[in-house]
């Protein structure tokens, strides 16, 4: 486990040098940081500008320098998976900012995946509904979001898993550029 602030190029540089240190090499990415406004300090009166730069620094910059920073690593290997993490609130458009940026995920996993796929490197996205997790504190989501899923039922995190694995793996190997939708 290496903790880093992932919105920021230095302390992702320092990540990824770290794991390449300790395992030798670096074979699969997975983009998984994030924060919605109720969990990441924003409040009604926080400036448009500030606002704005949280949302975009915990789940877009992240994304683009982790896998920035990956990419020659992954060319080294001739080989490798990326996989971002993004939400059914771009679907949506239920969760204001952070819909917004991973919308903007989504954009960067396509775009990657097109320059990344001459080096055998696949990126591809997973974009999940809700999911049980301590986030939601005491209070049941399945009434506040019951509208926007199919299922009528909240997630489990070995659900999201499961599809992480999948594309991670090389079952998944003539799959790039997708987003998966787990809701």
């Amino acid at each position: 486990f290496f903790k880093a602030d992932v919105s920021g190029e230095e302390a992702v540089q320092s990540m990824i040098d770290a794991v390449v240190d300790r395992f030798g090499r670096l074979d699969i990415v997975v983009n998984n940081a994030g924060c919605g406004s109720q969990h990441c300090g924003v409040e009604a009166d926080t400036p448009p500008g500030e606002r704005w730069a949280i949302f975009r620094g915990a789940n877009l910059d992240s994304n683009y320098f982790v896998t920035s920073l990956a990419i020659p690593h992954l060319i080294k290997n001739s080989c490798g998976a990326v996989v971002n993490i993004s939400s059914t609130s771009g679907y949506h458009g239920n969760w204001g900012l952070y819909g917004v940026a991973k919308t903007g995920v989504e954009g960067m996993t396509r775009s990657f995946a097109a320059e990344l796929a001459p080096y055998g490197i696949r990126v591809n996205a997973i974009s999940p509904g809700p999911v049980k997790s301590e986030i939601w504190g005491g209070e049941d989501p399945i009434e506040s979001c019951k509208i926007t899923i199919p299922l009528g039922r909240i997630g489990e995190a070995d659900e999201v898993a499961t599809a992480f694995h999948f594309l991670a793996s090389n079952a998944a190997s003539f799959i790039t550029g997708a987003n998966l939708p787990v809701d």
